[in-house]
C-alpha cells in the first residue's frame, strides 16, 4: 500500500475487503493467509486495477524478489504475488514455489519413492481438502501396490481428506482387489465411484484439492514401468483437479452406505435387490440376532432393558430374515473358533444389535444355549448351516460379514469397527464377490461338511454352553 501509494479505502472499494481488516493486515494485527481468498484479490487488484499507474512499480518488485519472474505471465504474476503478500512467505520459501514445481520418478512396480513424496505434500497441506484417487486402468491389482499404498491412503484420511475413488476397470475385478481394499470403504469419508468411459487409458492420478497432483502413467507392455509426475504447484493441481470434477459428474457410485440405526433403508435395500431363490452366500464370525428365534430375540431385549416401543426395528429384520430363508437357497458359514469362545462366556455381546441400538446389547450364556438348540434344527435342503474354523479357511479379512448373491447384491459390514454397512449392485463387484464366496464355501476341507461332523460341533457348543 505505501509502495503504490494506495489508500485502504481505494482498496475496499475495488476488492470488497472491509477497511478494518485491511488495516490490520497492513499492521501486522491479523495474518494474511494464503490459502484465504484475500491474497488473490489483492494479488489482482495490485497488478491489473493500478496497471497504468504503479502496476510496474508491483511487477519490479517480483522480479527483484526472483528472477524468474522476469517473462512471467500475468497469472504467474498473480499467483508470486499473492504468496509474497501472505504471512507464510519466509526467506526460506521464495517467491519461485508459486511457478510448476515438477518432480519425476520412473520405477519398475515399486511406487514407493514417489507415494512417500507425495504423503508428505498432503500431510504438510491444512487438513480436510478433498483427495481423489482417479484410476484409469486396475493399476491397483499390483500386489506391491496394494501392500504399501494403504497405509498412506490411511495417513491421508486420518487427516481429515475426505477420498473420492473414480475407478476404471471394464472388465470384472478379481476378488483380491476388491476385498483387500473393504475396510478401507468402511469409513464415511470414503465415496467409491465407477468411470469405464475412460477405461483405456494406462494412468492414475492422485490429487489433493489445490494443492498437488501426482500423475502415474504405465506403459503397460512387457515388464511394466510406471513413469510418475508429481506437480506440486496449485495452478497444475486445479487442472487435473477439473479433470477430476468433470469424470465424477459422469460416473455412477458403486458403493452405498446404510447407517445401523437405519433399519428401513436396510431391510428396503434387502427387498429390492435379493433375488428370491438364486443361491446366498453368508459369512459371519458369530452368530448375530438376524437368526434367532423371535421369542429368544425379545427376551435378549427384555434382559437388556430395552423399552417394548423399540423393540420393533429388531423384530423386523428378524421376521424378514426368516422369510428370506424361505424364498432363497442359503449356504452359510459361522466361524467355530469364535463360537465355541463365545460358548464359554457368562455373556456376549452381539456387536450388530448394540450397533442398532447404540449401545452394548449382551445375549447371556442361558439364551445362547437356547438359540443354538434352535440354529440346530435349521438346517434343511434350502439352509445349510456349517460351522468352520476360519483359520481353515482363506479369508482376506476375518472379522467381516458378508451377504452375496449372483446377480443379486453384495453386502458387508463390521459392527465392531464400523456403525455402516456397505452394499453394492455394480455387476463387476457382484459377481467377483460371488466367485470369491463360491471359491471360500469349495475349499470347506469334506470333514467339516459332513453332517455328522457338523451335529458334533452343535453338541460340544451346547456342552460348553449349557448351565
Amino acid at each position: 500500500m505505501d509502495l503504490t501509494k494506495t489508500s485502504a479505502r481505494e482498496i475496499a472499494d475495488q476488492t470488497g475487503i472491509n477497511v478494518t481488516l485491511l488495516s490490520k493486515f497492513k499492521n501486522n494485527q491479523r495474518k494474511l493467509q494464503y490459502n484465504s481468498r484475500y491474497p488473490l484479490l489483492l494479488a489482482d487488484f495490485f497488478l491489473q486495477c493500478r496497471a497504468e499507474q504503479s502496476g510496474h512499480v508491483v511487477r519490479d518488485l517480483l522480479v527483484k524478489s526472483d528472477s524468474t519472474l522476469k517473462d512471467a505471465d500475468l497469472q504467474q504474476l498473480r499467483e508470486a504475488l499473492a504468496l509474497w503478500l501472505s504471512s507464510e512467505l519466509t526467506d526460506e520459501a521464495p517467491v519461485r514455489q508459486v511457478l510448476p514445481v515438477v518432480d519425476v520418478f520412473q520405477s519398475t512396480n515399486d511406487l514407493k519413492p514417489v507415494l512417500e513424496g507425495f504423503t508428505r505434500q498432503v500431510l504438510s497441506a491444512p487438513a480436510g481438502r478433498v483427495f481423489v484417487i482417479h484410476d484409469f486402468p486396475d493399476m491397483q491389482l499390483s500386489t506391491s501396490f496394494l501392500e504399501f499404498s494403504l497405509p498412506y491412503l490411511e495417513q491421508m484420511r486420518n487427516h481429515g481428506c475426505p477420498i473420492q475413488i473414480l475407478d476404471s476397470c471394464p472388465a470384472p475385478k478379481t476378488y483380491m482387489s476388491i476385498f483387500k481394499w473393504l475396510e478401507f470403504y468402511f469409513s464415511d469419508r470414503i465415496q467409491l465411484f465407477s468411470d469405464y468411459e475412460r477405461a483405456y487409458l494406462h494412468r492414475m492420478i492422485f490429487l489433493l484439492e489445490d494443492t498437488c497432483a501426482l500423475v502415474i502413467l504405465s506403459n503397460d507392455v512387457g515388464q511394466k514401468v510406471f513413469h510418475s509426475t508429481l506437480y506440486t504447484d496449485r495452478k497444475s493441481a486445479q487442472y487435473f483437479q477439473r479433470s477430476a470434477d468433470i469424470a465424477a459428474e459422469t460416473s455412477t457410485r458403486v458403493i452405498e452406505k446404510i447407517p445401523f440405526s437405519n433399519i428401513t433403508d436396510f431391510l428396503h435395500t434387502l427387498d429390492r435387490f435379493l433375488v428370491p431363490y438364486s443361491t446366498t452366500y453368508l459369512v459371519n464370525p458369530v452368530m448375530m440376532y438376524k437368526t434367532m428365534n423371535l421369542d429368544i430375540l425379545n427376551r435378549v431385549l427384555e434382559e437388556n432393558g430395552v423399552p417394548e416401543a423399540e423393540r420393533r426395528p429388531a423384530f423386523e429384520t428378524n421376521r424378514f430374515t426368516a422369510y428370506l430363508r424361505t424364498k432363497c437357497p442359503y449356504k452359510q458359514i459361522y466361524d467355530l473358533s469364535a463360537m465355541t469362545w463365545v460358548a464359554t462366556m457368562e455373556s456376549t455381546v452381539d456387536e450388530e444389535l448394540s450397533a442398532v441400538y447404540g449401545r452394548p446389547i449382551k445375549v447371556s450364556r442361558r439364551l445362547l444355549h437356547e438359540h443354538l438348540q434352535f440354529l440346530s434344527k435349521l438346517n434343511s435342503h434350502k439352509y445349510q448351516l456349517l460351522f468352520v474354523p476360519f483359520e481353515t479357511l482363506q479369508l482376506l479379512h476375518s472379522t467381516i460379514s458378508y451377504v452375496v448373491q449372483q446377480g443379486g447384491l453384495f453386502l458387508a459390514w463390521d459392527a465392531s469397527r464400523s456403525n455402516q454397512r456397505i452394499y453394492s449392485r455394480d455387476p463387476s463387484i457382484v459377481q467377483a464377490s460371488y466367485n470369491y464366496m463360491e471359491e471360500i464355501w469349495n475349499s470347506i476341507p469334506a470333514a467339516y461338511t459332513s453332517s455328522e461332523w457338523q451335529a458334533q460341533q452343535i453338541r460340544k457348543l451346547l456342552e460348553l454352553s449349557g448351565e
